[in-house]
């Protein structure tokens, strides 16, 4: 399909340099390739290279257009040679009917060019010359945006709608020239090859390509290319099956075109997004962190691989932003190649189809409730339990009852397909002087399917180890998943640190000493002082009971009676994730301006009156109400809340006050079912950045007992930089999720 913006310059059929005796027999159809048969789907993949500069002066128009025709004259030539090895690329296909009930089809590839005169390869040289300039950069550019799917897709060309099986070619490429650039398209038909078998092609048509360079710069003939990878085009069918038995069931209502159906994808948006090299080992560490504690093992020789990881990823994050029922049932298709499955293995260089698809199956609530190490559990387990056994189940049942991939049916709504083209050798695809490719595309974006995930490694040398990832949805969905900051892959980083800190936090627990487990009253401690010693570093703790908090009476009662305070005990409370954030001086600066300019642009009549009382609003204020205010939107929705702040003040350097002056902020709740603690250690209050003899200042602070600290609880002391403040707050894991993921507050603080 080639575009209006593109016109076509020239067309032609290549052939094979000359005819094999092995070509000239049927190439007969497994049952891989004929399950293909209905969808017409082809493998568009095409490379992306950058026009070679001007190497001298003088008209550099005719200059480009001899070294554009040199190249087309080389991809030609190279074609044509390892056409020689890869012959049923340029065959038919071949549909036989059977005579003898039950009505079916048989089909094979006529390579010999006997069933019609147009087999060959078709070749097509184009040009954009859209109204809207294409270069290299727009391409580039894609990344993190919308994908012009119509504009993409216009670079193949492929005979899906050809309804004359003697007229359609398997493989079809189309060399498309930009402003600055040359874009090369392949369309394989995936009725004789799958992803394998396409790029081994790709890679043995650049390196004929190569040869033949080196063999005319020496002003020499080419007889014969050789290759270091020949095609091993031998069929592999099960034991018994004889290939000319191997039938697809027939339509009599719409003869072969119902056999052969077209399938028309619904209106999908794409969007690429980049996962550098350390956000993918980062997110197999931490998957396999998950992994070790979801299923209690230790077995270090079972890991989760990073493909698996990524993809556990992705299904996890495309899940939840669809919105599922709980117990809906999802889908998540791995295409697993079957090559190294077999007993004994068939080669890498198998050329045809032998890849299978298997499904794993998790409902939507444990994707969503779960982490992303027990998905990428599901997964490993999936690949690791495909077998010899496995592979040759399947082909028995398939030779029981014959059938042909429907991808209007078979793929369900909840379901996400992966595409892994990582492993394939995609940057090493070189034409002579056009160098090594700058960026990757595919093109057959039409038949996608919702839930289509397409990975493939970044040609670039200076991105080397990061995948690109392109995902189709219908576009509600993506606009869910871009909003949702929970799973933008920049945010791995903050879920990996994460990790990290509670790790952190789990050892500074262990610092603090209390006796609050200890039952007998008398012989517990009010003031705890520990000292540890680090290897390079002293920690002192402090831990004082708060029996008497400032402004009670210590005489007061309590208002009821234990009948043995040994039946005293201390609950344990759910579980929670602590973090700590930095407000520097400037950012408390900013939020004292803006909640002064609110106020007065509000006229909100809790405000302080006209006669300047409004700049009494203290910084301290300003960020309490931040504060309450950000927690608040990333807890429970629906639920009324409380601000308990609790300031230190050099008037009350022996207890704790509790209450609140802040104006137009906080009003009396009398039920709440969220509270945000706030306990603040200010510059303005006692002095923390203290100077301990020989040790000098101290280089961090931290308090403990955060297992049992409430959800909303915020600890805020001076931090190093004068004036700016270090936030110790802790919250439910969901809560904290979504604090991470709260754009105005993430960008408040560093």
């Amino acid at each position: 399909m080639m575009a209006n913006n593109i016109t076509i310059i020239s067309e032609c059929l290549i052939k094979p340099k000359y005819v094999s005796e092995d070509s000239k027999l049927p190439y007969h159809l497994t049952p891989w390739d004929l399950v293909y048969t209905s969808t017409q789907a082809y493998i568009q993949n095409g490379l992306l290279y950058a026009k070679p500069v001007r190497q001298a002066q003088g008209d550099y128009e005719e200059e480009a257009q001899l070294v554009m025709k040199t190249l087309l004259e080389n991809l030609k030539e190279s074609l044509s040679h390892v056409l020689v090895q890869f012959y049923p690329l340029a065959g038919r296909l071949v549909a036989v009917k059977t005579k003898a009930p039950p009505e079916s089809y048989s089909f094979h590839v006529d390579c010999s060019g006997s069933s019609s005169s147009s087999s060959g390869v078709k070749f097509i040289h184009a040009k954009w010359t859209g109204t809207a300039e294409l270069t290299i950069s727009h391409i580039m550019s894609l990344e993190g945006g919308d994908v012009p799917t119509s504009t993409m897709h216009s670079f193949f060309h492929d005979d899906r709608a050809v309804e004359d099986l003697e007229s359609k070619s398997l493989l079809s490429i189309a060399v498309t020239e930009l402003v600055d650039g040359v874009f090369i398209a392949c369309s394989m038909s995936h009725i004789v090859a799958d992803g394998n078998s396409f790029w081994h092609f790709f890679n043995m048509w650049s390196e004929v390509f190569q040869q033949q360079v080196q063999v005319d710069s020496s002003n020499k003939d080419i007889v014969c290319v050789k290759i270091s990878r020949p095609p091993i085009l031998k069929r592999w069918f099960p034991d018994g099956h004889d290939p000319p038995m191997l039938n697809v069931p027939f339509t009599p209502k719409n003869d072969i075109h119902s056999i052969m159906k077209l399938y028309e994808a619904p209106k999908l948006t794409a969007r690429i997004f980049r996962l550098s090299a350390e956000t993918i080992a980062k997110l197999k560490a931490n998957t396999n962190a998950e992994y070790s504690t979801c299923t209690n093992s230790n077995n270090k020789k079972t890991f989760i691989s990073s493909y698996q990881s990524v993809s556990a990823f992705f299904w996890r994050s495309i899940t939840r932003v669809r919105r599922l029922p709980p117990d809906e049932m999802t889908f998540f298709f791995l295409a697993i190649n079957n090559r190294s499955r077999l007993e004994p293995p068939l080669s890498q260089d198998y050329f045809g189809n032998s890849v299978h698809t298997i499904p794993v199956i998790a409902k939507a609530g444990e994707l969503s409730e779960k982490e992303v190490g027990w998905v990428a559990w599901q997964l490993h387990q999936a690949v690791a339990n495909y077998s010899d056994k496995q592979v040759r189940h399947w082909l028995h049942e398939w030779l029981q009852s014959p059938y042909t991939w429907k991808a209007d049916h078979t793929i369900s709504i909840s379901s996400v397909l992966v595409n892994d083209c990582t492993k394939f050798n995609i940057s090493g695809n070189e034409f002579g002087i056009l160098g090594k490719p700058i960026a990757f595309n595919f093109g057959d974006r039409t038949h996608m399917i919702d839930g289509y995930v397409y990975a493939y490694s970044d040609p670039d040398p200076a991105a080397a180890g990061d995948i690109l990832v392109e995902v189709s949805l219908l576009p509600h969905t993506m606009r869910d998943l871009q909003s949702d900051q929970i799973h933008a892959i920049h945010l791995l980083i903050y879920y990996y640190l994460l990790l990290l800190f509670l790790l952190f936090f789990w050892v500074l627990q262990a610092l603090f000493m209390d006796d609050r487990e200890v039952i007998d009253l008398e012989s517990k401690s009010l003031l705890t002082i520990t000292v540890v010693e680090l290897v390079d570093g002293i920690f002192l703790g402090c831990m004082l009971e708060r029996w008497f908090p400032d402004g009670y009476d210590p005489a007061l009662k309590v208002p009821f009676a234990l009948q043995s305070y040994d039946s005293f005990t201390i609950p344990q409370p759910p579980p929670r994730r602590a973090r700590i954030f930095h407000l520097s001086s400037q950012a408390r600066a900013n939020l004292k301006a803006k909640a002064i300019a609110d106020l007065i642009a509000a006229n909100d009549p809790c405000s302080p009156n006209s006669n300047g009382d409004i700049h009494k609003i203290s910084s301290f204020q300003a960020f309490c109400a931040f504060l309450w205010r950000t927690i608040t939107q990333v807890g429970q929705p629906g639920n009324s809340t409380r601000l308990w702040p609790t300031t230190m003040t050099p008037k009350s350097a022996n207890g704790f006050v509790t209450g609140s002056s802040l104006r137009g902020v906080l009003c009396p709740i009398s039920r709440c079912n969220f509270a945000v603690w706030l306990s603040a250690i200010l510059p303005n209050s006692a002095p923390l950045i203290m100077n301990l003899e020989y040790w000098g200042n101290l280089w961090a602070f931290t308090s403990g007992n955060r297992n049992r600290m409430s959800d909303g609880s915020v600890c805020a002391c001076s931090g190093r930089e004068h004036g700016s403040i270090a936030l110790d707050i802790c919250l439910s894991p969901d809560a904290m999720s979504r604090l991470l993921s709260h754009k105005h507050f993430m960008e408040s603080v560093l």
